[in-house]
């Protein structure tokens, strides 16, 4: 399945500096950036990071915006909320050399799990020991 989707986030600065670059700085009636598109695909089988899981891609539309999930703490933020509300195991932001887990059973984090050559995700995640912690307790 795939999604184009529109998602609001609330301000932080690397938001801010994005939307001063576009020269559209405007807020939502939330006093939320909306930002999009960004394309939604899910994965099951060899796609998925974990057995028996599904894959929720969430794919910037440039480069740019691709840049700004990474320096944004909102938009993190906003990925790791979902990743608790709907009971999912593994928030990651993807980058072309390496991932970043920002989620993992229960708890949050920052850690980086680097690739070889292009070596998929869901490899590298199986050989670091970052998946093999179990739930210790919900994100406050």
């Amino acid at each position: 399945m795939r999604l184009d989707l529109v998602l609001r986030f609330l301000p932080d600065d690397a938001l801010r500096r994005y939307f001063d670059a576009l020269e559209d700085p405007s807020l939502d009636a939330t006093g939320r950036y909306e930002l999009g598109y960004i394309y939604l695909s899910i994965h099951d089988g060899p796609w998925s990071v974990l057995p028996d899981h599904l894959l929720f891609s969430f794919t910037a539309a440039s480069t740019m915006m691709s840049g700004l999930f990474a320096g944004s703490e909102s938009i993190r933020d906003w990925f790791v909320w979902m990743t608790v509300r709907t009971g999912a195991s593994v928030c990651t932001l993807q980058m072309e050399d390496l991932d970043v887990v920002y989620y993992a059973h229960g708890r949050r984090m920052e850690e980086f799990v680097h690739g070889d050559d292009g070596e998929p995700s869901k490899t590298c995640f199986r050989s670091s020991n970052v998946l093999d912690t179990r739930p210790i307790s919900p994100l406050s």
